[in-house]
């Protein structure tokens, strides 16, 4: 049998954040792979307590044993990571799973040994645990789907097999069929959408003033000034493609127009931004960073333009032509169709 681990939260307040978005896909792709669903109930946490923090790391690790419980012997179970019932106790769970004779394939979402290694926020003792925990699942686990080639190269480096790794190449944005969406125009501004907050996209306040934009998703500060920004609110995941009306999607990160700097910036070095898959899904064409990871599969599929700093977009639409920018569209469209319909993890699980 082939199942996977179904994390389902049960007092989730911030639904209009595509966070939960790419699991959400992943489950319905599992499952219509013919994957059981192993039903594990998550509440999030309120309290700040220490003790009952320590706590619930027992209860956690109690309550995935009973999950895990079902699988047999020659089984084969899929783990979204990071796990959302993270314990320390977690790669025990995976251990015992190894022991008998339990195929493990992980999906990578956010590899935390990475995105949070330079947050000042993080303690070093916390940022040691998360490293060393991650590793050792990745270690014991028969398969790995990550990102990207740059994501790859960074697990080999920290000493995971490279034979176990597949990329994945870009995530999946599942959408209903009868989504309206409008089409991509060269002279529209600019979509920057997802999640708004200044510490993750402190950027937008130092947009160009030389085109415009329009702005979706929660977290916008109305302290921004910028005669050139629109923005139209937040919208539910399924529901924010049909809303956007653009030329190009943004994929940017950090607190810079001139580079992506900062501990989010820098995370896209490695990281496949869900963001780049919600503007496909849409039917627009990306522009990224020239040094992201995004930037290889923006020119093998000829999907977007790559730059090195925001002040560069200008100039390049400027030099787009008619014809280029129809090309970039029709590219796009047929990447759209098959993140639409679970293409990329589909072929990831194959292989």
């Amino acid at each position: 049998m082939k199942y996977y681990l179904k994390e389902i939260i049960q007092n989730n307040f911030n639904e209009r954040n595509a966070g939960s978005k790419a699991r959400i896909d992943t489950d319905h792709i599992l499952e219509a792979l013919g994957y059981q669903p192993l039903e594990s109930f998550l509440e999030i946490a309120t309290s700040n307590s220490k003790l009952l923090k320590l706590t619930s790391q027992f209860y956690k690790y109690q309550e995935l044993q009973t999950v895990f419980s079902e699988i047999q012997v020659g089984d084969e179970v899929v783990l979204q990571m990071p796990i959302q019932k993270q314990t320390l106790l977690l790669a025990n769970c995976i251990r015992h799973l190894k022991k008998r004779n339990i195929k493990i394939t992980i999906l990578i979402h956010d590899l935390e040994a990475i995105r949070k290694m330079t947050m000042d926020s993080i303690s070093f003792t916390t940022k040691i645990q998360i490293s060393l925990s991650e590793l050792k699942i990745l270690k014991i686990a028969d398969k790995v789907i990550a990102h990207n080639y740059r994501m790859k190269e960074k697990l080999v480096e920290l000493g995971i097999s490279e034979d176990k790794i597949v990329e994945l190449e870009i995530f999946d944005y599942l959408l209903p069929e009868i989504t309206k969406l409008k089409k991509a125009q060269k002279n529209n501004p600019i979509v920057i959408a997802g999640n708004l907050d200044p510490e993750k996209v402190g950027y937008i306040a130092s947009l160009p003033q030389n085109i415009d934009y329009n702005l979706y998703g929660v977290g916008f500060t109305s302290d921004v000034k910028n005669p050139r920004i629109n923005y139209f609110g937040s919208y539910l995941p399924n529901e924010l493609p049909s809303h956007l009306e653009g030329s190009f999607g943004l994929v940017w990160d950090g607190d810079s127009a001139t580079t992506c700097s900062g501990p989010f910036g820098n995370y896209l070095r490695y990281n496949n931004s869900h963001k780049a898959s919600l503007y496909l899904a849409s039917g627009l064409p990306l522009i990224v960073w020239e040094a992201s990871a995004l930037a290889a599969f923006v020119k093998r599929y000829h999907c977007g333009i790559c730059v090195n700093s925001l002040t560069d977009i200008a100039d390049e639409l400027a030099s787009l032509t008619d014809e280029r920018f129809e090309i970039l569209l029709q590219n796009t469209s047929h990447l759209g169709d098959l993140v639409k319909k679970g293409y990329f993890l589909t072929k990831s699980l194959d292989k």
